[in-house]
């Protein structure tokens, strides 16, 4: 790793792909040389590296510049709350980010929070994936992607998701929530929040527990909606993959 750093040293990348490696502290330290040499990164990718909190903070130290950041991806590892924290402040520095993974990286609510006031500052930011950790949600206005899926937000999170999203990202296109216990308790809050996103196309819901009865609490925000939203998310409501078709058959069946 260090002969590859050193013979990268001085060039000046836009992006970094150090994807599906077991970094970990030492494997970032090896990169020491090639991180402090970069400061036009537009892309960093560092999933599946086994970065703990120490390799996490190393990182963030470690790149002398991220004002032109626009994508970071720290997607399955160990980085936990001082990882996220140390996450937070190469964040904060990142005013043009526009893509931020971190799902999967088991951290709890004293990273996620500080790690969500960070995203809070991101202006540009347009896809966001938070899922499989325990999250706080911050207000970003031009978000477009958002997956939120296996958090346990169950009924009482659902809620203040829907409230906090119909005040804060208006313009999503795409919304994942599938697998946080959601009831049909919840159910009546759908309905105002998805109606309040103009421009969504796809909203997940697989893998709650709504049942008849929280269907039937949003089958009136179905009809309310155009075809291609309907089609969407009544797939994804059975459990199924969504394959777009022109036949006029399909559309049929579903305006039945």
């Amino acid at each position: 790793m260090k002969m590859f750093s050193s013979v990268l040293d001085g060039c000046e990348l836009r992006y970094q792909n150090l994807s599906d490696n077991s970094l970990g502290e030492k494997g970032v330290g090896a990169f020491e040389s090639l991180l402090k040499s970069q400061r036009s990164l537009e892309g960093l990718y560092l999933i599946n590296d086994g970065i703990s909190e120490a390799a996490a903070r190393a990182v963030c130290e470690l790149i002398p510049c991220t004002e032109k950041l626009k994508v970071l991806q720290f997607h399955n590892n160990m980085t936990g709350d001082e990882g996220a924290i140390a996450i937070s402040e190469l964040v904060k520095h990142s005013p043009a980010l526009e893509n931020v993974r971190c799902s999967s990286t088991r951290v709890a609510s004293e990273g996620g929070v500080a790690l969500a006031e960070a995203l809070g500052t991101c202006n540009n930011l347009k896809k966001l994936d938070l899922r499989d950790n325990m999250f706080a949600l911050p207000g970003c206005p031009n978000l477009n992607e958002l997956n939120l899926s296996y958090l346990n937000l169950a009924d009482e999170g659902c809620i203040v998701l829907a409230n906090a999203l119909r005040e804060s990202a208006t313009l999503l296109k795409v919304l994942e929530i599938s697998g946080n216990e959601i009831t049909a308790k919840a159910a009546p809050a759908l309905p105002s929040l998805i109606t309040s996103q103009r421009l969504l196309i796809k909203l997940n819901l697989f893998e709650n527990e709504l049942k008849d009865e929280g269907v039937d609490e949003i089958k009136d925000m179905f009809k309310a909606l155009p075809l291609c939203w309907l089609h969407w998310m009544i797939m994804i409501l059975k459990g199924e993959d969504y394959q777009e078709s022109d036949e006029d058959g399909d559309e049929n069946e579903l305006e039945s």
